[in-house]
């Protein structure tokens, strides 16, 4: 009877270790903001928009590893736009 346990109980541990084994990895999820901005994922990179006191800033990632980006004096405008609604 002990050598019948013993198998039951190498069969259930085989079993449940393949279903742990077998369960997806979910390695693209939403990046946390780093830096306190809004987070947008494409692929493995991701950009982070931070608001500054001059302006904005954008943070790109590639996967865990922060990508250098240069500025070369170029500018952005931001335009706004309102809605109005029919009275």
């Amino acid at each position: 009877m002990k050598i019948q346990s013993l198998r039951s109980l190498c069969a259930a541990l085989l079993l449940g270790a393949s279903a742990v084994a077998a369960t997806p990895v979910f390695a693209h999820g939403a990046a946390p903001d780093r830096h306190g901005g809004v987070v947008q994922s494409a692929n493995d990179m991701s950009f982070e928009l931070v608001a500054a006191a001059d302006g904005a800033v954008i943070h790109v990632m590639e996967g865990a590893k922060a990508v250098a980006t240069e500025t070369d004096g170029r500018k952005t405008t931001t335009v706004r736009f309102t809605i109005k609604e029919p009275a």
